[in-house]
């Protein structure tokens, strides 16, 4: 079986968010909302589609450039989950507003997890933070944010949002002459993989980085879903449609069953020379299925006539 690795570069999510005075002005108080957008699993088109997201605000009263004193802002959460009210237009439950003085701070998270540990400090602001715990069974997009500073409150403000797990697609195909025989997937797994654990978010300039950490990471066997299992097609292309998300790591090895004529076979591919899965990066695999031993054995016969010889004459 021939595997060709395919590359592609590090995705970046945008979410961007303004006041919408129209919808949300309410009591000469504007309300802090935010427009989403973002790739993979509840998201679509470049939007959240399902599930909330974590928003943390700190506040700076004076605005000082040089005596910053910065303190957690929401209440009575100081990490709020944010909700599509309509349009994609996304604030707080309960609401939050903005402050009429001062400087704001906003760092964010997908989806929405209340155990957001934020690390603030009273000079320079927040400066990271932790979720503990993400599920192992989940296939849902993990994102963090880039740090946005308000200097004018109010205004359109713009959340960067970044992958922090590497996202692996499989693509089929056989040169096997399918006229003659019947080529058919039945599973995929890859082995030795992480799919959840802690995350630890660093702010830094100018963007913010992430980083996976448990102290014993349970590694396991993950059987990608969605397999396409119909009679394959010779030199025709089929995607794996649901694509699995990994914690960053090592590879090892990918394994696929399929039938040949009705027999099972299987066949294990050796990822172990490839680089380490990397958060943001999206990995396609090729699998063909060659034509190894699919020439049956026939043979032609032919049988040589008989062989005259003198025969005995005589008298008895």
């Amino acid at each position: 079986m021939k595997k060709i690795l395919l590359f592609a570069a590090a995705a970046m999510v945008s979410l961007s968010s303004c006041v919408q005075t129209d919808e949300v002005y309410t009591g000469g108080v504007k309300e802090i909302g935010f427009k989403a957008g973002a790739t993979r699993a509840a998201i679509e088109g470049g939007k959240i589609t399902e599930g909330n997201i974590s928003v943390y605000g700190a506040w700076d009263a004076d605005g000082d450039e040089t005596a910053k004193n910065w303190v957690s802002y929401f209440t009575p959460n100081a990490v709020t989950e944010f909700v599509d009210k309509g349009g994609n237009i996304w604030g707080g439950t309960p609401a939050q507003y903005w402050p009429n003085v001062g400087h704001m701070q906003f760092i964010a998270h997908y989806p929405h997890n209340a155990g957001m540990n934020v690390a603030l400090d009273a000079a320079t602001g927040i400066t990271g933070y932790a979720v503990a715990g993400i599920a192992a069974d989940s296939q849902v997009d993990v994102l963090f944010s880039d740090l946005v500073t308000a200097k004018t409150l109010g205004a359109q403000q713009s959340l960067i949002f970044h992958h922090a797990k590497a996202l692996l697609k499989l693509v089929f195909n056989t040169t096997i002459d399918t006229d003659l025989h019947e080529v058919k997937l039945v599973s995929a797994k890859i082995a030795d993989v992480v799919l959840g654990g802690d995350l630890n978010v660093t702010v830094a300039n100018p963007h913010s980085t992430a980083e996976w950490t448990t102290a014993t990471p349970t590694k396991q066997e993950y059987e990608f879903t969605n397999v396409p299992t119909t009679a394959m097609v010779k030199e025709t292309n089929y995607d794996q449609t649901t694509s699995a998300m990994v914690v960053p790591g090592n590879q090892t090895k990918l394994t696929i069953v399929y039938t040949l004529n009705g027999e099972e076979k299987t066949a294990t591919v050796d990822l172990s020379a490839e680089a380490a899965w990397v958060m943001g990066h999206k990995y396609t695999y090729t699998l063909t299925i060659t034509p190894k031993f699919t020439n049956e054995i026939l043979f032609d016969c032919t049988v040589d006539t008989w062989v005259e010889e003198p025969g005995f004459e005589g008298n008895i």
